[in-house]
């Protein structure tokens, strides 16, 4: 079976400041089930940001995509026929 990339995936994104950084990219999996809302602060009363988790949690996790790459969706039309194969 191939392997999908989360590169390739339409729910990854990353900054372009990510580019400019000595750390290496790190993408952000942007699928609604990988949303965790933001939280109210109990001393402040102010409501955080929600956030995404990275793609390599959503990878590893084995609830949000896993390893199979599960939630992948092509993100260019070159990669549909690898969609295709997962069937």
């Amino acid at each position: 079976m191939n392997t999908v990339l989360c590169k390739d995936c339409k729910h990854s994104n990353h900054s372009i400041w990510d580019n400019l950084s000595v750390f290496p990219k790190l993408y952000e999996c942007r699928h609604p089930s990988n949303f965790i809302p933001g939280v109210k602060s109990l001393i402040t009363g102010k409501v955080t940001k929600g956030t995404y988790e990275s793609c390599a949690t959503a990878r590893v996790s084995r609830g949000i995509c896993g390893p199979q790459g599960n939630l992948w969706t092509p993100r260019k039309s070159k990669h549909l026929f690898l969609l295709l194969k997962r069937v």
